[in-house]
């Protein structure tokens, strides 16, 4: 062990001519998210989400498109839950998102209940665009499978009762969903209602992702 100029006491480890030393502190919440920020900026994310979102802020105190992107910033993060976003409530995090606060987790509860099927293919467009543009050149190996999202409420356009293992007897959506192997991001997505088998639509699907994956 050495200790730091100051004072604080650091492990340092060798391996050949690389010295690797750890200070010892905790890594803080806002490590790496200024590289997020500038990639909401660079991709127009922000942009794109105001486009369609607008519309669903009549009368909120918080805007749906800060919402999604909290949400698409805490998933990078590592965050798997709503409740998570306490993990980015720190004034470092807010300044360079610009972001003026965050919504308990019952409010995105219910904004995201209020999407219609129009929003939900908005978003799916927005993602599957974002996947597209950091897209590497060469081979693209592609995953493709179902996955089922539950909704909640009798009267949610275009979500169907179907099979649903996680919440039996509940509509959902039953998407398909293309992943890049290597960079594990989604580069297209089809949503479909519950009701459908896994493999509505396959065919189609996969002629669409290769049509693309041909283009110059």
């Amino acid at each position: 062990m050495k200790r730091s100029k100051v004072g604080r006491r650091r492990k340092v480890f060798k391996q050949k001519n690389t010295h690797i030393s750890f200070t010892g502190k905790s890594v803080t919440a806002s490590a790496g998210m200024a590289i997020v920020a500038r990639a909401f900026d660079f991709f127009g994310v922000v942009q794109d989400l105001e486009a369609f979102t607008s519309p669903l802020d009549e009368g909120t105190m918080h805007s749906t498109s800060k919402i999604l992107q909290q949400l698409i910033a805490l998933r990078i993060l590592g965050g798997d839950a709503v409740s998570d976003t306490a993990i980015l409530d720190e004034q470092a995090v807010t300044a360079m998102f610009g972001w003026d606060g965050f919504p308990h987790q019952s409010t995105i509860s219910r904004r995201l209940k209020s999407f219609s099927w129009r929003d939900n293919l908005a978003l799916e467009t927005i993602v599957t665009g974002l996947s597209q543009k950091v897209r590497k050149a060469g081979k693209l190996f592609i995953s493709i499978d179902s996955t089922v999202d539950t909704v909640f409420g009798q009267k949610i356009q275009g979500a169907e009762r179907g099979y649903n293992p996680h919440k039996p007897g509940r509509n959902s959506y039953h998407p398909l969903l293309a992943v890049d192997v290597a960079s594990r991001s989604v580069i297209d997505g089809y949503l479909r209602p519950g009701s459908c088998a896994s493999n509505d639509g396959l065919d189609g699907f996969i002629r669409k992702i290769a049509a693309e994956a041909d283009r110059p």
